[in-house]
C-alpha cells in the first residue's frame, strides 16, 4: 500500500513553507523528514501548513518536534499553520503544544 501523504515545498522571503495533505504517521512521517533533509539549505524559518492533515500519530509528532529543534539550532522558528483538531489533540496529549509555535487561520 502506498503512503497517503503528499507534500508541496516552496520558498519565499519568509522562509520555507511545506503544505502537507493526508496522514502524518509511522508510514508517512519519514517522507516529510527526508524531503526537508534533502534541501540544499538547513531551514531556519519553516512553516508547515497542516490544514490538510487528516490524522497524525506519535511518529508524525516526533518529526515535527525534531524539525523544531533543527530550526531553533539555526536561529529560526518552526510554525505550524492551521493545524487540524487531530494535530492539536496529539500535541496536547504529549504536552508538546507549548514547544512549537502554532498559527491558526
Amino acid at each position: 500500500m502506498r503512503p497517503e501523504l503528499s507534500l508541496d515545498i516552496a520558498g519565499d522571503s519568509a522562509g520555507i513553507i511545506v503544505r502537507a495533505l493526508g496522514d502524518l504517521d509511522a508510514s508517512t512521517s519519514v517522507l516529510l523528514d527526508e524531503a526537508l533533509t534533502q534541501l540544499s539549505i538547513d531551514p531556519a524559518d519553516l512553516r508547515i501548513d497542516l490544514r490538510g492533515v487528516t490524522s497524525i500519530d506519535e511518529c508524525g509528532l516526533d518529526v515535527l518536534l525534531r524539525l523544531n529543534v533543527r530550526c531553533r539550532a539555526n536561529g529560526g522558528t518552526l510554525t505550524l499553520v492551521s493545524p487540524t483538531p487531530a494535530v492539536l489533540e496529539i500535541m496536547r496529549a504529549h504536552r508538546s503544544h507549548h514547544e512549537i509555535e502554532v498559527r491558526e487561520h
